[in-house]
Formats: C-alpha cells, structure tokens, sequence
C-alpha cells in the first residue's frame, strides 16, 4: 500500500493523470499477479475482461451483455 497524498495544489487535469497513471499500474501488476481484469475501451464504451496467457500476451474476452 502506498502513503497518502495531498492534491492540494494539484488542477484537476494533473490529478486525473496521476489517477489515470495509478490505474495502469494497478491494471498491470493485477495482469502479472495472475488475475482477470475487467476493462472498457474507450472508443466504443464496450466492456472486456483481460488476462496474461502462458506467452504473457494479453488475452481479451468480451463481457456478455446481460439482457435488460
């Protein structure tokens, strides 16, 4: 776990980087840990689980659309 940090001072364009910044890195070590990680791709809005195959490519799968 990593120490808090004060935003003050920060604009919200450098605070939504360093959040952006923080997501990768969370995303990342989730992939090599081991685990599924459920993403969203920008473009189309659509959700889809990654994860490393044997190689250590990534691997994605899209997420099923429950009917409404």
């Amino acid at each position: 776990m990593s120490k808090k940090r004060s935003f003050d001072g920060f604009s919200m364009g450098e605070i939504a980087e360093i959040a952006s910044e923080a997501g990768l890195k969370a995303r990342k070590e989730s992939l090599e840990a081991g685990l599924e990680v459920l993403s969203q791709a920008p473009e189309t809005g659509d959700f889809f689980y990654e994860k490393l195959d044997e190689e250590g490519n990534v691997i994605k799968r899209k997420k099923p659309v429950l009917p409404s």
